[in-house]
């Protein structure tokens, strides 16, 4: 129904009773002067395409025990500004949110373990988003499409960044965890905002695409050595990657202690390496013995000030 009546009279503001667990399969779907929606603390499951299409709603409000979010659940809620996402959620399902172009504010908590595909694909205004470590499974084109997406934080469950995950958004910088082995097809497809990007050592290919149309891309900070990048499988189409600047954070063999990119040649670069690896990477010394200037086995700000030394001329 296009309408909810209750009574005859015409429903705007709904509560929907306590007692209630699950909100059923297209329950109040299409329901179009729909403006707010109270969950009650009972509710646990919030079904498929629950509240797809209700083109007027504003605010749903009180999720406090809400568990489960269904595919499509408030798919093409265009004017959805405000939404309490709940500690309590574990999944959202597919499509769940897309469409909801006003959306803005989405705070994902600890102990969500799934994020369905496209499940905020084409959430015009979100600006940011935090991916909690306890989610082990992101979707196809997740966040697809979020124009207006510009700082983004990986959790550190993800081992793969699926197909078109970020495509089309405004991405400047993305740090890509450790543990992670693949960077998938589209994955950061036409990002064209996008600068950086932080690889660690783990990643052994790269997708089709996965950086294609980045045209503002210089720079990949890569947590190992030369080596294991050219190790990497990098597919076709992937050229502002291919053509960046590659600074190498990691050398399994060091040919001269001070050499942190693995040149031959101790400068600046090493310098920048350092700074980098030391804010973004993971410092072990065992995988950065060039790393380690004054020979005490450590990595620290002890190295960086040696080497400053060093490349000064100063003893």
């Amino acid at each position: 129904a296009e309408n909810l009546y209750l009574n005859n009279s015409l429903v705007t503001d709904l509560i929907i009773p306590d007692g209630t667990e699950y909100i059923g399969y297209s329950a109040f779907m299409n329901c179009g002067k729909l403006t707010s929606v109270t969950i009650p603390e009972s509710v646990l499951s919030i079904g498929e395409r629950a509240f797809e299409a209700c083109g007027s709603l504003t605010k749903v409000t009180n999720l406090k025990n809400v568990e489960n979010i269904g595919e499509s659940a408030f798919e093409e809620c265009t004017l959805l500004e405000t939404f309490d996402f709940p500690a309590t959620l574990k999944t959202i399902g597919d499509g769940a949110f897309v469409g909801c172009e006003k959306l803005a504010h989405v705070k994902l908590y600890d102990g969500l373990a799934s994020i369905g595909n496209m499940a905020f694909g084409e959430c015009l205004s979100i600006t940011s988003i935090t991916i909690p470590d306890s989610v082990t499974s992101l979707g196809v084109e997740a966040f697809a499409a979020c124009s207006s997406l510009k700082e983004v934080t990986i959790g550190k469950g993800i081992t793969a960044i699926p197909e078109g995950a970020f495509a089309i958004s405004s991405i400047e910088s993305i740090i890509i965890p450790n543990g992670v082995t693949s960077i998938s097809q589209l994955s950061f497809y036409l990002c064209e905002s996008l600068v950086s990007v932080t690889i660690p050592n783990s990643v052994t290919s790269i997708g089709n695409a996965a950086f294609y149309g980045c045209t503002s891309f210089k720079t990949v900070n890569y947590g190992g050595t030369q080596e294991q990048w050219s190790a990497i499988t990098i597919v076709k189409n992937n050229e502002p990657l291919t053509n960046a600047e590659i600074i190498y954070n990691g050398n399994s063999n060091p040919t001269e202690i001070g050499d942190i990119d693995g040149d031959g040649i101790i400068g600046a670069k090493d310098l920048t390496s350092l700074k980098r690896n030391m804010l973004f990477g993971d410092i072990n010394y065992e995988n950065n013995k060039s790393a380690d200037l004054n020979g005490d086995k450590k990595i620290d700000i002890l190295d960086l000030i040696r080497l400053k030394k060093n490349i000064a001329g100063v003893q």
